[in-house]
């Protein structure tokens, strides 16, 4: 699509005393005296308007920027030995060693600031159009920081909760009874039957027989079918504009014609695959297969500091092979404490490394969990 261009006029803001809406080739804040430099951000407002010829004949190249105050100046074409700072009085090539080139020139090609309000034919603006409303301003911090609070507020809230409710107890208690369990895990090997799609290393008495595993689909022809399908549609163009900086107050504002389009559908008849369910066959196993199992469990019991010793037992291996599995020791003391300004005992399991080194009457601080403690001040069985 060809483009248009068209010259139209800007505006900027000073940044000195905040007055607004200057118009941009206008050097000078009106109300602080603020000399424009090239910093100042030009936009198109709902009053910028396209320029008159003469205007445009007079607006054809950037200001210059000042080589000491950095102040932009208009460019009337004269040579580099006659620039005059309008600022600050400087020449651009004198003894200061500015040396003798010509000045910058002031930013050409920036895109200006969205258009505020309609442009009608002819890149005309809409004169009755109003400015959109400003952006809603941003929620302060304190709303954020009232809701982080709380957030945190209720996390910190669960985390309290779940140390109470997983943290152990700690209590003072009274050693009154010291007791130990040594137990031994008697298993036997047992003939146990078995099936599955695996034979299992060892297996006996082997039956196999073809069963369903599962299906799969295979593909017995095609069918048609009617479908609705989208695309598409150009129905027409809209403009396109942007506005580009001259570096001078005004912009070149340019438009070009871009296609519009509609999403439509329309009914398109698809081939579309016909399949069936076909059964897939494998091999299913039973057998026997002979698995050790706990048969029973012997103990011997004892107190004190009596030495822990594992039980006698003998393995007939009758009618099935037999095992034992290595001795497991369990330590048990019995505890008096106040609770709730009641005198209360319990017993408790520990460590038996910690069990041996209590004595009757010694009175321990512990920590308890359900039906286990362990010594408070231990390091050792951490």
């Amino acid at each position: 699509m060809a483009e248009r261009s068209k010259k139209i006029l800007l505006f900027w803001d000073c940044p000195e005393c905040g007055h607004s809406h200057v118009e941009g080739p206008t050097q000078r804040c009106p109300r602080c005296f603020w000399w424009r430099d090239r910093q100042v951000e030009f936009y198109e407002a709902n009053d910028s308007r396209l320029l008159t010829p003469e205007e445009e004949a007079q607006y054809t190249r950037p200001d210059w920027i000042c080589k000491v105050c950095g102040a932009s100046n208009a460019d009337t074409g004269q040579p580099v030995a006659e620039l005059l700072c309008g600022s600050c009085n400087s020449w651009q090539t004198n003894s200061l060693d500015l040396g003798s080139d010509r000045p910058e020139d002031a930013n050409v090609g920036a895109q200006v600031a969205t258009v505020r309000g309609q442009w009608q034919e002819g890149f005309r603006v809409d004169e009755g159009a109003t400015s959109p409303p400003p952006p809603p301003k941003k929620s302060g911090g304190l709303g954020k920081k009232i809701v982080a609070g709380a957030i945190a507020l209720g996390i910190g809230g669960t985390g309290f909760g779940a140390w109470q409710l997983f943290s152990p107890d700690i209590i003072d208690a009274e050693i009154t009874q010291r007791t130990w369990t040594v137990n031994v895990e008697i298993q036997e090997q047992r003939p146990v039957s078995g099936s599955g799609w695996n034979l299992p290393s060892g297996a006996y008495n082997v039956n196999r027989r073809e069963k369903q595993r599962t299906t799969r689909k295979v593909q017995t022809g095609t069918t048609t079918e009617n479908v609705k399908v989208s695309y598409q549609a150009q129905t027409g163009t809209k403009e396109q504009c942007r506005t580009t900086s001259d570096g001078n107050g005004v912009g070149t504002r340019t438009c070009r014609d871009v296609p519009v389009y509609t999403t439509k559908y329309r009914t398109e008849t698809k081939t579309i695959p016909v399949y069936r369910n076909e059964p897939v066959y494998d091999t299913w196993y039973t057998y026997t297969e002979d698995k050790w199992g706990t048969q029973t469990t012997v103990s011997n019991n004892g107190v004190g500091d009596s030495p822990r010793t594992a039980p006698a037992f003998t393995l007939d291996n009758q009618p099935y092979p037999e095992r034992s599995r290595p001795p497991q020791e369990i330590c048990y003391i019995t505890g008096q404490f106040e609770q709730d300004n009641q005198v209360s005992q319990e017993q408790w399991s520990l460590p038996c490394a910690q069990y041996d080194r209590l004595k009757l009457g010694e009175t321990v601080t512990l920590e308890r969990q359900g039906d286990k403690v362990k010594l408070a001040d231990d390091t050792a069985d951490k």
